[in-house]
């Protein structure tokens, strides 16, 4: 049996009706993507500075954008891509001031308060320090970041990012609703089933919107970081009722970089989990039946990025493989009645395999066209095929043919053009298209 089809393609977040509104977004809005660096520039007395420059320079692109404080000191600097920067600010009669390795992640707002002492312009003042405030003050909304050193460093069955999502206070994991994507991290915020929850991978609608949960899974090898709004997020990145999982992928740098991994297991070293049952609870199997299964996984891939041009055009790719041999026990009775079917075609076994292979690739290009306009654009791609994923788990009740048959393939494709329209507006245009099938 093959599971259902379902195509669907849409647009994501603007039509053209759309468009003509944001066309005037002012500085301080923020979407699903991006991240904000604010503050107040303050002189050494800690009078306000108005009509500063302040800069934020991507430091793996060198992509600039700039500020100018306001007459109470106070700048903002919105639509950021997350990542590292370094912040230059500038103000007349006082010494330039750069601060390294400021940190701007998605749906965060990052407060740099910049004091400026009197000086030539020519002197420069770096600033090392982190002086992040420990509680942020500009926005209400609860949630938290899951960064890229936890994606790379904690240990994840299965390798599903959004199963770290947990780190977030308020998120549980939940069992899959779907059976076809039993592979899929999911869970729960505030003792929901897990359906109600918004999800965008770079800006993009990444909702399943026939059973709730994530759609399309992406390797935790292509994902830079995730941000959970649990509470109070805004309206304008909600769409939901549950909460935001807001996901940003990898891109290229002015540095070539790649990685190479593989994760394996296999049952030679698992514990053996129906005898640990059966001696809890006597009555789960019968007598001879709980021995340990068959198993084995092997996932492995890679990534490379680098530039294209110097300070213009970037590429990240990677791709993954998942190869699991799994298996369920049928047990002794039921095996026993099978064997009087066995003339009819059906066939009686101990294990019943249940096989699943999946590839994820993603390719991705970030333009940097002039100081005014930058352009994203990602494909990504899922390809898997399960046998007997329907049946049950760890204990079935079925000959060799009784099972099911699951094939899902998916496709995103995404572009998104930034365009600052001055220091105070800036327009974002996202398009998708997406295929389930």
């Amino acid at each position: 049996m093959k599971s259902g089809k379902v195509k669907r393609a849409f647009s994501t977040m603007l039509s053209v009706a759309l468009l003509a509104l944001t066309l005037v977004m002012p500085a301080r809005a923020q979407t699903a993507s991006t991240g904000v660096i604010t503050g107040t520039v303050q002189n050494e007395k800690g009078e306000v500075v108005s009509g500063a420059t302040v800069r934020a320079v991507n430091v793996g692109t060198n992509a600039v954008r700039e500020a100018t404080s306001s007459g109470e000191g106070t700048y903002e600097i919105s639509q950021l891509v997350p990542g590292t920067y370094r912040v230059e600010v500038e103000g007349q009669g006082f010494s330039k001031l750069v601060q390294d390795n400021v940190v701007v992640n998605v749906l965060q707002r990052t407060t740099i308060n910049p004091e400026l002492r009197v000086g030539a312009v020519t002197e420069v003042v770096n600033v090392t320090a982190e002086n992040a405030p420990l509680v942020e003050t500009t926005k209400t909304d609860v949630g938290g970041v899951v960064d890229q050193r936890r994606l790379e460093n904690l240990p994840v069955n299965g390798r599903s990012f959004a199963s770290l999502a947990i780190l977030i206070p308020g998120a549980t994991l939940q069992p899959s609703f779907d059976p076809t994507k039993a592979r899929v991290g999911t869970f729960s915020v505030g003792g929901s089933t897990g359906r109600n929850l918004n999800i965008t991978v770079d800006g993009g609608d990444n909702k399943d919107n026939a059973v709730g949960g994530i759609l399309q899974n992406f390797s935790m090898e292509g994902i830079q970081e995730f941000a959970l709004s649990t509470q109070r997020f805004s309206a304008a990145n909600g769409r939901s009722g549950g909460a935001l999982l807001s996901v940003i992928s990898k891109s290229g740098t002015n540095d070539f970089h790649g990685s190479l991994f593989g994760f394996f297991r296999d049952d030679k070293l698992n514990a053996n989990a129906p005898a640990l049952l059966a001696k809890a609870n006597p009555f789960i199997f019968e007598a001879g039946d709980a021995v340990k299964p068959p198993f084995s996984r092997q996932q492995f891939g890679g990534s490379i990025g680098g530039p294209i041009k110097k300070d213009k055009a970037f590429f990240f790719g990677t791709v993954e493989r998942t190869r699991e041999r799994g298996n369920s026990i049928v047990s002794s009775s039921d095996r026993a009645e099978i064997r009087f079917l066995e003339p009819f075609g059906y066939k009686a076994v101990q294990f019943l395999p249940q096989p699943f292979n999946d590839w994820q690739y993603t390719i991705k290009g970030d333009f940097n066209l002039n100081n005014k306009h930058t352009l994203v654009t990602r494909f990504s791609g899922q390809n898997n095929d399960a046998l007997n994923d329907q049946a049950g788990f760890l204990i079935v009740r079925t000959d060799l043919s009784g099972g099911n048959e699951s094939l899902n393939t998916l496709y995103s494709f995404l572009a998104n053009e930034t365009w600052v329209v001055s220091n105070s507006t800036v327009n974002q245009f996202t398009y998708q298209y997406t295929t389930f099938d």
